[in-house]
C-alpha cells in the first residue's frame, strides 16, 4: 500500500501521528504545521486505514501498489 498526505489538505491536528506513529510525523514549514510520511515508516494496514479514516480533512490517501485509489 502506497500512502501520502495531500499538504494543501492537511491542517496538522496530528491524528495520522496519534494513529499511525511509525508512519507519520509533523512538520513546521515557517509558521504552517502539517503531517508528512516519515521515509522507510512502518505501520500496520489497521493503522493506516484509521489514520486515513480519522483525518478532519481527508489529506490521507492511500493507494494499492498499483496506484489505484483506496482512500479517500
Amino acid at each position: 500500500m502506497r500512502v501520502h498526505v495531500d499538504r494543501d489538505c492537511c491542517s496538522g491536528t496530528g491524528t495520522c501521528v496519534r494513529l499511525a506513529p511509525g508512519m507519520f510525523e509533523l512538520v513546521k514549514d515557517g509558521t504552517e504545521l502539517f503531517a508528512a510520511v516519515v521515509p522507510g515508516g512502518r505501520a500496520s494496514e489497521d493503522e493506516l486505514w484509521a489514520a486515513a479514516k480519522g483525518c478532519p480533512w481527508a489529506a490521507v490517501i492511500l493507494e494499492s501498489d498499483d496506484g489505484q485509489m483506496l482512500y479517500p
